[in-house]
């Protein structure tokens, strides 16, 4: 449904597809990028983990997803096709 390509700007790469009925958004990208949007409770258990496996020399990639419901969807869609074309690609790329 729409593919959002890694940049060095960004650090993250997002697809959103549809499968049996739900909207999903998966992530993929830097730990620090990809903390951020997570919910409290979960980073404190992320970090407990990314900082074993620091100790151990290895690097880390996160990925996550969250489900979108279908009038966020829609409000996205719409607000893509309203963006005039100048602003259109680096307002998508802050997604």
């Amino acid at each position: 449904m729409a593919l959002f390509p890694f940049t060095s700007d960004r650090k993250r790469m997002s697809i959103i597809i549809r499968n049996e009925g739900l909207i999903v958004m998966y992530i993929k990208g830097a730990d620090s990028i990809i903390k951020e949007r997570l919910a409290k409770d979960n980073k404190l258990v992320l970090d407990d983990e990314l900082n074993k496996f620091s100790s151990i020399g290895l690097r880390t990639l996160l990925v996550g997803m969250r489900v979108i419901s279908e009038s966020e969807w829609k409000d996205y869609v719409k607000a893509k096709q309203n963006l005039p074309d100048k602003n259109r690609e680096e307002t998508i790329q802050k997604l």
